[in-house]
């Protein structure tokens, strides 16, 4: 019982909503705007989920139907934040990967479930290093150890397959290296 609950805490306090509201944060420069992007950004989307997914509207949908409502509600309300914002484009970048990481996240969740909680920690753990390549060894390897310790909590609370969890991690890790390189080119 207490792996379970060890399980659960890790799975809440890992949840990618934290990742775009910290990001979000990042870029809102006065407390009004922090506290309006926060509310669209981070209150809308959490709503949602516990509509969609804690059973209140899962009488109206699937369990996968409400997953992919989630994710579209969460790019609608991450793309509004980022306007709100308006901020030079150079500054926003980082919210900008993090806005088409979340649609390729959204693409690969209508053909097959994938884990939102290790796509959300790829996408952090690849801006971090393309941010400040210069980060040492051991903030790698903690790095790793983090997707471990989620990777666990996720599949020992029987949410997702040893598959569904790599496939999220390279959701979230792989499209910021691409676009990074991209706008190199």
């Amino acid at each position: 019982m207490k792996l379970y609950q060890a399980a659960q805490w890790v799975s809440i306090l890992t949840h990618p909503i934290w990742i775009q509201i910290a990001m979000i944060n990042l870029f809102a420069y006065d407390w009004q705007t922090k506290v309006i992007v926060w509310l669209i950004a981070g209150a809308l989307p959490i709503l949602c989920y516990f509509l969609c997914l804690k059973g209140i509207a899962l009488q109206w949908c699937t369990l996968f139907e409400g997953r992919i409502i989630v994710i579209a509600v969460n790019l609608i309300c991450l793309f509004v934040a980022m306007q709100w914002l308006n901020n030079p484009s150079s500054q926003l970048l980082p919210l900008r990967y993090l806005l088409i990481t979340q649609g390729v996240v959204l693409m690969v969740n209508l053909w097959y479930l994938s884990s939102l909680h290790l796509s959300g920690w790829g996408f952090l753990f690849s801006l971090a290093y393309l941010l400040n390549p210069s980060l040492p060894l051991w903030n790698m390897l903690l790095w790793f150890a983090s997707f471990f310790l989620i990777g666990w909590a996720r599949w020992y609370l029987s949410a997702h397959t040893i598959l569904q969890l790599f496939i999220g991690l390279l959701c979230g890790a792989i499209p910021p290296w691409l676009l990074y390189g991209l706008e190199k080119l």
